[in-house]
């Protein structure tokens, strides 16, 4: 899948934005059963599962009768890859346990084979997220988890068999990976869930978009003679920055600031709101700094999986580096201005991303940089690199 619209076909992209993005669940039935076989198989989960040293007993787990089996009952003592002593799951045992019925549980897959990759990536850059992608396999009658909500959006590709979802009228608000919400007792699901408002029924390339918060299980269904034994599908979760994310930003640029280290003394009603006025004047300074603002953009970029590896390479091209860390860009896309330590230079608006890019990267070859901007003219390319050699931003290095 190489963009979210071939993911979400025949929806177009802006009607799941305007009509289902964090707002209610979406059922796709799918035209084509092997709409996903490229993503994922049998035979492509038995090779993963075969590349044993890749699995621990936290990348591979159990559960069965909604409970988690134990790692060292399907795991031996092995030596890791690290030259380690750990606990490696046991092909035997685990396949013992799951002719018993229980439920192989497949986590971080994401980046484990290009198709995989691919759909995560597809899923990112439309999404703006960081997405990662766990695998479940279950077999007829036999339900994995209680009914729950997750803390990122779902995106469930079936791949094989039969599956039934429940999707339920109750929605947690804005869910997150804390305790307050994770370790919250079955007792309170059951009692918050409300009715059963969708009854889902998942068959080899459907897709199933379930917002964050939104309570729903699922049980793998009966065995037809058109999609054979065992129920498979990956659901790829999509977590989005929040805005505790800029506060656990700021708070680094916080210890900075002489002000936040300071003590409080007077804690009379006058002297409170005189400090909290200071307080949101020095958080709102912070908050429009141009280096904080940096940080964010970076926090963002680093959490999108967007870079590759593009061997062969040639030993003998030189690399190019900024001659210093200090360089930022300033003002807007259309108005871009580079700062560096000799000063401000105003930057022609088509070089903006090529600019941004160099600034993230720092050090480079130029066939890596060429290759990425490989949609735009050559020749622009290449001019801001010579411009910015002539202006000492950029030096060649062996």
């Amino acid at each position: 899948m190489k963009n979210f619209s071939d993911i979400i076909t025949p929806l177009s992209v802006d009607e799941f934005f305007e009509k289902f993005h964090d707002k209610k669940p979406l059922h796709i039935k799918a035209k084509n059963r092997q709409k996903f076989s490229h993503i994922m198989s049998w035979e492509k989960l038995n090779e993963l599962l075969n590349m044993r040293s890749i699995w621990s007993l936290h990348s591979l787990n159990l559960v069965k009768d909604k409970q988690p089996i134990h790692p060292q009952q399907y795991c031996d003592s092995k030596i890791n890859r690290d030259k380690q002593e750990s606990l490696i799951p046991s092909p035997q045992k685990v396949i013992s346990f799951l002719k018993s019925g229980a439920s192989l549980i497949c986590n971080d897959i994401d980046q484990l084979s290009p198709e995989l990759s691919q759909t995560a990536h597809a899923l990112q850059s439309s999404l703006n997220g960081k997405c990662q992608a766990n695998l479940y396999c279950s077999w007829e009658g036999y339900q994995a988890f209680d009914s729950h909500f997750d803390t990122h959006d779902v995106y469930a590709l079936h791949i094989e068999g039969t599956k039934t979802w429940r999707i339920y009228e109750g929605r947690v608000d804005n869910p997150i990976p804390h305790p307050l919400f994770t370790q919250l007792p079955q007792t309170y699901h059951e009692q918050h869930k409300g009715k059963v408002a969708l009854e889902i029924h998942m068959e080899p390339g459907d897709l199933l978009y379930i917002p964050r918060g939104t309570y729903h299980d699922a049980v793998a269904t009966s065995q037809t003679k058109a999609f054979g034994h065992g129920s498979v599908h990956i659901a790829f979760g999509v977590n989005h920055t929040l805005g505790l994310d800029m506060l656990d930003l700021m708070r680094e640029y916080l210890l900075q600031n002489k002000f936040f280290r300071s003590p409080i003394m007077d804690f009379s009603a006058e002297s409170i709101e005189q400090y909290f006025d200071q307080f949101l004047d020095e958080i709102k300074a912070v908050s429009q700094s141009t280096a904080f603002k940096n940080t964010v953009q970076n926090l963002q970029n680093s959490s999108l999986l967007d870079e590759t590896y593009t061997l062969p390479i040639n030993v003998s091209e030189k690399e190019l580096e900024l001659t210093s860390t200090a360089f930022s860009l300033l003002g807007h896309e259309d108005k871009p201005i580079l700062k560096g330590p000799g000063g401000t230079v105003p930057v022609p608006a088509e070089y903006y991303s090529m600019l941004q890019w160099i600034l993230k990267n720092k050090k480079f070859t130029q066939k890596t940089y060429e290759s990425h901007f490989s949609k735009l003219p050559q020749k622009q390319c290449i001019k801001l690199l010579d411009d910015l050699q002539k202006m000492h931003v950029l030096k060649r290095v062996s």
